[in-house]
């Protein structure tokens, strides 16, 4: 069962030794690629925000948390993942660079286990971006990624190059409708 431990174990201080821990999170950003990464390349990284609410490991038993954590991953399933789902993980936790957001970062190790579907609302947002996605694939591949960013905030299908384009001209706000804002990784 999941207990709350008298010990003060946090998410920080787990990635302080770089720990292999399992971790129930939930998803809280519209997974994208990283700069550098391409959907057709053989190990994409994927780039997510979420919101860590257990974690266990060899020497910590299940234990509640509530930490906010930037998720890297190389697995399949993680980029189709919707905010508000929660997925099981293993991985190892680490201090986040400065600059970087989160209280840690969470190194996946393989794909996702669902734990949960996204909420209804999310769900519903999720088919019109796909939706879009298939009518934007008859376009080059820039405006391809483009079109979906500048109408709902949708950033998956965007290169690097546009990605840093659009930070070197401070215009990052043009592919944030949706509240989802190019994350420098």
């Amino acid at each position: 069962g999941v207990q709350t431990c008298a010990l003060p174990i946090s998410l920080p201080s787990l990635a302080r030794t770089h720990a292999t821990v399992t971790l129930q999170l939930i998803v809280t950003s519209d997974p994208h690629l990283s700069a550098g990464s391409s959907a057709g390349s053989s190990r994409p990284l994927v780039v997510l925000f979420g919101k860590a609410v257990e974690v266990s490991s060899d020497d910590v038993p299940n234990t509640r948390i509530n930490s906010p954590i930037v998720v890297l991953a190389t697995g399949p399933g993680w980029l189709t993942l919707q905010p508000t789902q929660h997925v099981t993980a293993a991985g190892r936790v680490s201090v986040p660079q400065p600059g970087e957001l989160g209280t840690a970062v969470f190194d996946a190790r393989g794909s996702p286990t669902r734990v949960g579907v996204a909420s209804p609302v999310e769900r519903a947002a999720g088919r019109i971006r796909d939706g879009l996605r298939t009518a934007a694939s008859p376009l080059p591949r820039g405006p391809r990624g483009l079109l979906p960013g500048l109408v709902d905030g949708d950033t998956s299908g965007l290169s690097p190059d546009p990605v840093a384009a659009f930070r070197t001209t401070c215009l990052t706000h043009m592919v944030a409708v949706s509240g989802v804002n190019v994350v420098k990784t």
